[in-house]
């Protein structure tokens, strides 16, 4: 490598206490630059910004027989968030890595419908959450999901409903009004509160959820497009948020439908309609 560019750290991950490695796979053409640089794993707040790095590499040209050859291969950009003053950085990361496996565990058995055995792994982490550094907020607003669906999943309702309001709370401390992951913390509410025969409310959350994801829809589409790799990215972005957004119009024209609002049902299908056209 004769030329690195480091990463600009994302204010919104700053801001979630969001770090960790984004592993990429690139692809240097024959002067040495970086033409694509595709997504392998991290986390998808950090990877625009680790795309953004990488595609300003240049390396020596790869040689083959001493001729200049395209070649392709993984490259890994670190994160660290600053230094947390009076912390622990060791028991900080145990108490990470103590986290992350019972979460995996509680995803992992609730995929599985072991509701039995996921109680004792999903309740631990609300918990386990509170150990970490206070800016880990998104850590704490996944153990409050996980709790709800796992009290959703055994038809406790109240209890389900409890535990969503308490994820949303967490992410409208730390989340922007145009972020995907809040809307969708506002359907979890609105799910809790029509299962618990609270119609009023529920589309009141459900409406709050499909303008947030409108808007996350309009912040992707402002994004520049500057490679290959980052046009891809962005795509991704597109298709989840409009699958969420299609999700939340299925469920709010349900409901309409359900509590005899027929006119409103109607305009929200046909922007359910909208939204499953081709493009």
């Amino acid at each position: 490598m004769i030329k690195r560019a480091e990463p600009i750290y994302p204010p919104s991950a700053l801001a979630a206490g969001v770090d960790g490695v984004v592993r990429l796979r690139t692809t240097v053409a024959t002067d040495g630059t970086v033409r694509t640089a595709t997504l392998l794993s991290g986390s998808r707040l950090l990877a625009p910004a680790a795309i953004e790095a990488v595609t300003q590499w240049r390396y020596t040209p790869f040689t083959v027989d001493g001729r200049p050859v395209a070649a392709s291969f993984e490259v890994e950009v670190p994160f660290v968030l600053p230094r947390r003053e009076g912390r622990d950085p060791e028991a900080d990361s145990l108490a990470s890595t103590a986290f992350h496996g019972q979460l995996e565990e509680c995803q992992r058995l609730l995929g599985a419908r072991s509701l039995g055995e996921a109680a004792a792994p999903c309740l631990a982490l609300p918990d386990l959450a509170e150990k970490l550094p206070p800016d880990r907020q998104l850590e704490r607003a996944h153990a409050h999901e996980a709790v709800g669906m796992l009290h959703f999943s055994r038809a406790a309702y109240a209890e389900s409903l409890a535990a969503f309001q308490r994820a949303l709370a967490v992410r409208q401390s730390v989340s922007r009004a145009d972020d995907a992951d809040l809307g969708m913390a506002y359907h979890a509410v609105a799910w809790g509160y029509r299962m618990a025969g609270n119609s009023v409310e529920a589309r009141r959350n459900y409406e709050i959820a499909e303008t947030t994801l409108r808007k996350s829809l309009e912040w992707v589409n402002t994004l520049e497009e500057k490679t290959a790799s980052s046009r891809e990215l962005h795509e991704e972005f597109r298709q989840r948020y409009t699958r969420n957004l299609q999700t939340i119009l299925t469920d709010l024209v349900a409901l309409l439908k359900q509590t005899g609002d027929t006119e409103a049902a109607a305009a929200a299908q046909l922007r359910l309609d909208a939204l499953n056209r081709p493009r």
